[in-house]
């Protein structure tokens, strides 16, 4: 994961959960969590401040990780490269978009035109 990425999931774990990240404790979480895919992670921080109470600790957000990856292996193809949930309504409609790209790009939205 690029370092864009990390640092998007973890200023919006840190204005979420309203917890200060030093850069310090920036630096040992990225060290922890750099290897992972992006998109795995981008949505288990998603998952995570929707259902824990308190800011993640690495494990935390490793194990949510983890969750997530086995979920899109046990996907079919084509749904398994659809983007992450979106956080707000200003993401969800660029993420139908998305959506409907991708559809279009795999032929399903044809298939699925001419089964109606």
């Amino acid at each position: 994961m690029d370092k864009d990425m990390f640092t998007a999931g973890l200023d919006y774990l840190a204005t979420a959960y309203n917890h200060p990240v030093s850069p310090a404790l920036a630096e040992i979480y990225r060290d922890q969590l750099a290897h992972l895919d992006a998109e795995p992670f981008r949505h288990a921080v998603r998952l995570i401040v929707a259902h824990d109470a308190w800011f993640p600790r690495v494990s935390r957000l490793l194990e949510v990780y983890r969750q997530e990856k086995r979920r899109l292996a046990s996907l079919p193809p084509a749904v398994a490269e659809l983007p992450a949930p979106p956080a707000n309504r200003e993401t969800a409609r660029q993420a139908l978009t998305e959506i409907r790209t991708l559809l279009r790009q795999k032929g399903i939205v044809e298939h699925l035109r001419c089964a109606s």
